[in-house]
C-alpha cells in the first residue's frame, strides 16, 4: 500500500499481482477525522496485514517483495495433500538484473527432510524453490508436469527430459480477495479509475511454491554437449506437444541440463525442458492458444505482430518451435560459456515493445553473413544459420500463399491447422541437410530413428 498526497488530497494505492486499486481523494484539511481515522487502522495493522507472509518466515520480510531478506531460520511448509517439507531457504538465483513485480523468484535451498512421494532423504541434494503468482484460473504448473509424466511412461523423448517436482502448495493469498470485498465498488462510476482499465479483465492470481531439484542451465555446457541437450529438448517439447502439453514459452532460460555424477566422478548430462507455468493441457485448460505468452528475444516472427497482441493468431507448434531456434543465434552470438561477451551484438532484441523485436529479427535475417560467432561457435553457426534461413524461407512461403489466397477467396483466409507432425518432419530434414554441410556427425546421429529424411 502507498499513500499519494498531492497539496492537501491523499490518495491511497493498493499494489499486488493483479494490478492496482486507487481509493478516491481525501482532503486531509476538509475531512481531517476520516484521514485521522485511516492513519489510525494502519497503525493497528499487523504484519500480515501489511503483505508479510507468515509461511515464509513469520517476522521476516516477505520474500516475494524486491530486496527483502530470506527466513534466517528453517521454513516449514504443508500443503492440502498433507505432505509436509522443511527447507531452508539459502539465496536468490538471479539469472539477470530486472525488476521483480510480478516475475518468478528461483532460491536455491537445502532440506533434511524426506522426499514427501519416495521417502527418500533429501539432506544434501540441491534444491530450488520456485515462488510465483500465476492466475488462478491457468492450469497448475504441477498438473501440467503430472500430465507430461504420465505421457513419459511411454516415450523415451519425454522419460528424463522434464524437472521433477519435489512439492507443492499454495500459500493461501489471492489479488482476488480484495477485489471481492470491495464489489463494485472499485469499478463505480465515480472512482478514480482510468476507462482503459474498466474493459480489461484481469484474472485473479495466487501464491504458489514449487520444489524442484536443482537443475543447470543449458549453457553451463557448451559444443557438443550443448547441442545434445538441446537437441534432447526439441525431441521432448515436440513429443509432450503431440501428446496434448503445450509449454508456449520456450527461451534460453528455459533450457536447463541434469547432470548425474557417477562414483568414479563421471558426468551423464541430458537436456531439460524446463519452467512448464505456462503451458497448456489441450482440451482441458481454459485456454484458446490466442494468449500473448511468450519471451520477445525468441518469440516466432509471426508473435512479433499487432494481430497476435490484439489476440488473432493462435499459438501452433512450429510457433514455439521457431523460439527454440532463436536460441542458437542468441548463445553462438552472444555467449562465451555462460557469460555474455562485451559488447554482445542482438542486444536491441531485449525490448518491451514487440514491434522493434520483430523489425531488428527480420534485419538479423538479411544481415547473417555479416555476423561471426564466437571461436568456440564458429563450425555450429554454420549449421545454426541454416535452420535461420529455412525460418526465413518459411516466412516467405507463408506470405505469398497468404496473399495467393487472397486473390482468389475474397480475402478470408482458412484458419491454419496445428500439424505439428508435417513441421517435425521440415524441421528434420533442413537439420540434417545443415549437419551434413556443416559436417557435424555427431548431430546427423541424434536425428530420430522414426524420421525419414
Amino acid at each position: 500500500m502507498s499513500l499519494l498526497i498531492v497539496d492537501d488530497v491523499a490518495w491511497l494505492w493498493w499494489y499486488d499481482r493483479q494490478g492496482a486499486i486507487q481509493s478516491t481523494g481525501v482532503d486531509i484539511v476538509k475531512d481531517l477525522p476520516r484521514f485521522l481515522v485511516l492513519l489510525l487502522a494502519m497503525q493497528r495493522f499487523s504484519s500480515e496485514d501489511w503483505g508479510v507472509n507468515p509461511t515464509l518466515g513469520g517476522a521476516h520480510p516477505d520474500p516475494i517483495e524486491p530486496g527483502s531478506a530470506l527466513p534466517a531460520g528453517p521454513v516449514a511448509l504443508a500443503n492440502n495433500d498433507g505432505q509436509v517439507i522443511t527447507l531452508q531457504l539459502i539465496e536468490d538465483i538471479l539469472l539477470r538484473v530486472r525488476l521483480r513485480g510480478r516475475a518468478t523468484r528461483v532460491i536455491r535451498a537445502l532440506s533434511p527432510s524426506p522426499h514427501p512421494f519416495t521417502m527418500v532423504s533429501l539432506e544434501g541434494r540441491p534444491l530450488v524453490v520456485k515462488l510465483s503468482s500465476p492466475e488462478e484460473q491457468r492450469e497448475s504448473e504441477v498438473k501440467v508436469l503430472q500430465a507430461a509424466q504420465k505421457a513419459a511412461m511411454a516415450n523415451a523423448d519425454i522419460d528424463g527430459h522434464i524437472p521433477e517436482v519435489i512439492f507443492a502448495c499454495d500459500l493461501g493469498y489471492s489479488t482476488g480477495t480484495i477485489r471481492d470485498e470491495l464489489g463494485e465498488l472499485w469499478l463505480a462510476p465515480d472512482a478514480a479509475v482510468p476507462a482503459c482499465l474498466r474493459t480489461i479483465f484481469r484474472p485473479a492470481r495466487l501464491l504458489r511454491l514449487i520444489v524442484f531439484e536443482e537443475l543447470e542451465p543449458i549453457v553451463s555446457r557448451s559444443g557438443r554437449d550443448f547441442l545434445t541437450a538441446w537437441v534432447e529438448c526439441v525431441k521432448c517439447h515436440y513429443a509432450l506437444w503431440a501428446a496434448g502439453v503445450e509449454h508456449s514459452d520456450p527461451s534460453l532460460d528455459n533450457l536447463m541440463v541434469r547432470v548425474t555424477r557417477a562414483p568414479d566422478g563421471a558426468e551423464a548430462v541430458s537436456g531439460v525442458m524446463n519452467d512448464w507455468d505456462l503451458a497448456n493441457l489441450r482440451g482441458i485448460s481454459q485456454h484458446t492458444g490466442l494468449e500473448r505468452t511468450g519471451t520477445l528475444p525468441f518469440q516466432a516472427l509471426e508473435l512479433l505482430t499487432d494481430e497476435y497482441w490484439r489476440g488473432e493468431v493462435e499459438r501452433l507448434y512450429r510457433h514455439d518451435l521457431e523460439a527454440l531456434i532463436w536460441v542458437l543465434p542468441w548463445v553462438f552470438l552472444r555467449m562465451k560459456g555462460e557469460r555474455t561477451v562485451k559488447n554482445p551484438p542482438l542486444e536491441a532484441w531485449q525490448t518491451s515493445k514487440y514491434r522493434t523485436c520483430y523489425v531488428k529479427k527480420l534485419v538479423f535475417l538479411g544481415d547473417m553473413p555479416d555476423y561471426s560467432a564466437s571461436p568456440s561457435w564458429k563450425i555450429e553457426w554454420r549449421w545454426g544459420g541454416q535452420l535461420l534461413r529455412w525460418l526465413k524461407l518459411e516466412k516467405t512461403r507463408r506470405e505469398y500463399l497468404a496473399t495467393d489466397f487472397d486473390a482468389w477467396n475474397g480475402g478470408q483466409l482458412a484458419k491454419e491447422q496445428d500439424n505439428w507432425d508435417a513441421e517435425y518432419q521440415k524441421f528434420w530434414k533442413v537439420y540434417k541437410y545443415a549437419a551434413t554441410r556443416a559436417s557435424l556427425d555427431y548431430l546427423v546421429a541424434l536425428i530420430p530413428s522414426g524420421i525419414q529424411v
